[in-house]
C-alpha cells in the first residue's frame, strides 16, 4: 500500500537588469530640467538619486540645475516580491558656470576736471539673481588722473568671484575733452597822443596760455608783442585772443576802442 510525501515548490525572485539608462553628461548653470530615461528589465519603475544635490537635484524623472559642480546620477531598481534587485547604472554630470559679461560704460569730462565715477554694468545674469549673489563684483578703473592731457583713455574691468559665474570683461574708454577757458584780464589805455611811447597791452587767460593781440588799424595802433606802437592819428579796435591749445577751447575774444589823437 503507498504512503504518500508531499514537497515544496520554492518560486524565488527572478533577476532583472537596467537595460537603458540615459541623461545628458553637461550642462550650463541657467539650464532647464535635464530628462532622466531609465528602464528595467522587469518594468518595474526606476528611481534616480544624486550624489550632489547642490548642483543637481532629482525631481521624479528629471535633474533639476542647482549650480555648477559634477555630480553622479545614480539609477536604480530596488526589486519587489518577484525580482531581485537589479544592478545600479551610473552616470557623471558636469554643470558648467554660466557666463557673465561684465561691461564698462563710457566716460567723458574735461581737462582738468575730476575724473567721473566709472560705472559697469552685467549682462548674463540668470535664475533672476544679479550682483548680490555674487561673492565679488570686479573692479573697474582707468590710468588717466585729472592732469591727463585730452585724448582718449581705456577704461577696464577685471576680476570678480562667484561659484556660478565665469566673468568675461569689455572694457571702454574716458574721453577727455578741452577744457573751457576765458580772458579773465585785459588793460589797455583808451587814448593815447601821437608822439606817444608804445601803450602797454595786459592780458591773462585762465587757462595760462599766452594772450595774443591785434589790432583793427595798424596804421594808428601797431601790435608789437604786448605793445602797441603809435602810427598816427585815428581810432583803432583792439582785439585779446587765446586760440586754445590740445587741453583748451579758444577764449572768446575781448576787445577794447583806443582813441590816438593828434
Amino acid at each position: 500500500h503507498f504512503v504518500h510525501h508531499g514537497s515544496e515548490l520554492i518560486i524565488g525572485e527572478g533577476a532583472q537588469h537596467l537595460e537603458h539608462f540615459a541623461v545628458d553628461s553637461n550642462a550650463t548653470y541657467g539650464d532647464g530640467d535635464l530628462q532622466l530615461e531609465a528602464n528595467a528589465s522587469s518594468g518595474l519603475a526606476v528611481t534616480f538619486t544624486s550624489s550632489n544635490p547642490d548642483v543637481l537635484e532629482v525631481n521624479g524623472t528629471q535633474l533639476k540645475v542647482r549650480g555648477a559642480g559634477v555630480a553622479v546620477i545614480t539609477a536604480y531598481q530596488d526589486g519587489s516580491a518577484n525580482y531581485l534587485p537589479a544592478t545600479e547604472l551610473n552616470a557623471t554630470v558636469t554643470v558648467f558656470t554660466a557666463q557673465l559679461h561684465a561691461i564698462a560704460e563710457p566716460k567723458s569730462k574735461a581737462y582738468l576736471e575730476e575724473n567721473p565715477e566709472l560705472t559697469f554694468r552685467y549682462e548674463g545674469f540668470v535664475n533672476d539673481e544679479n550682483a548680490s549673489d555674487l561673492e565679488e563684483e570686479p573692479s573697474v578703473e582707468t590710468a588717466a588722473t585729472v592732469a591727463s592731457p585730452a585724448g582718449e583713455y581705456p577704461i577696464t574691468v577685471s576680476g570678480g568671484e562667484a561659484a556660478n559665474y565665469h566673468f568675461v570683461h569689455h572694457g571702454s574708454s574716458l574721453i577727455i575733452g578741452e577744457g573751457a577757458q576765458h580772458l579773465d584780464v585785459f588793460e589797455v589805455d583808451s587814448n593815447a597822443t601821437y608822439g606817444d611811447e608804445p601803450l602797454q597791452l595786459v592780458a591773462e587767460s585762465t587757462s595760462g596760455l599766452p594772450v595774443g593781440f591785434e589790432s583793427s588799424n595798424p596804421d594808428v595802433l601797431e601790435v608789437n608783442g604786448t605793445q602797441l606802437k603809435v602810427r598816427g592819428a585815428g581810432v583803432a579796435t583792439i582785439y585779446a585772443f587765446q586760440d586754445g591749445s590740445a587741453n583748451y577751447l579758444p577764449a572768446t575774444e575781448l576787445n577794447a576802442t583806443v582813441t590816438v589823437f593828434t
